[in-house]
C-alpha cells in the first residue's frame, strides 16, 4: 500500500519506561540524590525539577518537565523524565527512538560522575507506549460491509426517537489475553475516530505499547486491510 495512505499528523506520546529496581542501580547506597537531582537539571535544561526526595515522590516519582535533550543527529528534542523506585520513565513527541537515547544518555552521564551501575542489562524490561493522530481515506466500516448496513439500521430507529444523525464505528482494538496479562487495559492497540472531527475528516487517534515505528507499521498495515476490503466491497457491487 502507497505510504501517502496514511498521514501521520502529529506524534502526541513518545515513551521509553525502563524497569529496574532503583536501589540496583546504586547498590552501594551512597547519597547522590542532593547532588543528582540539581545536575539533572543543569544538563537538560528542565524548567520543572523536585530538589529533594519527598514522600509524595517517593509514591508518585520524582518528575522533571520541559527538558530537552540533543540527540545523535544534532536535533533538540523537548523531553520529560520521571525516576520512580521501580524504573525510569522518558517522555517525547518525538519517537521513542530518541526516548531511548535520552535514558541511555542521561545513564551513562550518572555512571560517570556518580559511579551509578549503568549495565543495561540490569534493567529488567524496556517497554514503550505510543500515541499517534493520523488521516486515511477509510471509515472503519470499511473492515466489514455488514457495518454499514448495522449502522443505517442503527440510523433508522434512533431517528424514531428524535437523533438526526448518521452512525460509523468508532473504535477498533486489540487487547492481549486479560487472563495472562493483568495490565491488558494499558497494552492495547486501538484506532479510535477523533471526537474533535467530523466523519468526512477522517481524523483518527491512536495507541500501541510499541515503539513509534512500529506502531506506524500497525497503522499501515491497518490501513491496506481498509483499502483491500473495501476494495472488495465495491467489486460486489458493481
Amino acid at each position: 500500500m502507497p505510504k501517502s495512505k496514511v498521514e501521520v499528523q502529529a506524534i502526541q506520546l513518545a515513551r521509553s519506561i525502563w524497569l529496574i529496581n532503583i536501589n540496583e542501580l546504586n547498590p552501594t547506597g551512597r547519597a547522590i540524590y542532593p547532588e543528582l537531582l540539581p545536575r539533572l537539571r543543569e544538563v537538560y535544561g528542565f524548567v520543572g525539577a523536585p530538589d529533594r526526595v519527598t514522600e509524595e515522590s517517593e509514591k508518585n516519582g520524582l518528575k522533571f518537565t520541559g527538558g530537552v535533550f540533543k540527540n545523535h543527529r544534532g536535533e533538540r528534542i523537548a523531553i520529560d523524565f520521571t525516576i520512580f523506585n521501580d524504573g525510569l520513565v522518558a517522555s517525547s513527541r518525538s519517537n521513542t527512538r530518541d526516548t531511548d537515547e535520552f535514558l541511555g544518555d542521561a545513564m551513562r552521564k550518572a555512571a560517570d560522575e556518580f559511579g551509578l551501575n549503568d549495565d543495561v542489562k540490569a534493567f529488567r524490561s524496556c517497554t514503550h507506549a505510543s500515541e499517534i493522530l493520523f488521516r486515511m481515506p477509510y471509515s472503519l466500516d470499511s473492515l466489514n460491509p455488514g457495518l454499514e448496513a448495522l449502522a443505517e439500521h442503527l440510523r433508522v430507529l434512533a431517528g424514531k426517537d428524535g437523533i438526526r444523525s448518521s452512525w460509523e464505528a468508532s473504535v477498533v482494538a486489540m487487547v492481549p489475553d486479560p487472563v495472562h496479562s493483568s495490565n491488558w487495559k494499558n497494552q492495547q492497540f486501538r484506532i479510535e475516530r477523533r471526537v474533535d472531527a467530523g466523519f468526512d475528516e477522517f481524523r483518527y487517534y491512536s495507541f500501541a505499547p510499541v515503539t513509534t515505528d512500529g506502531h506506524i507499521e500497525l497503522i499501515q498495515e491497518f490501513v491496506a486491510l481498509c483499502e483491500r476490503y473495501n476494495t472488495r466491497a465495491k467489486r460486489k457491487t458493481r
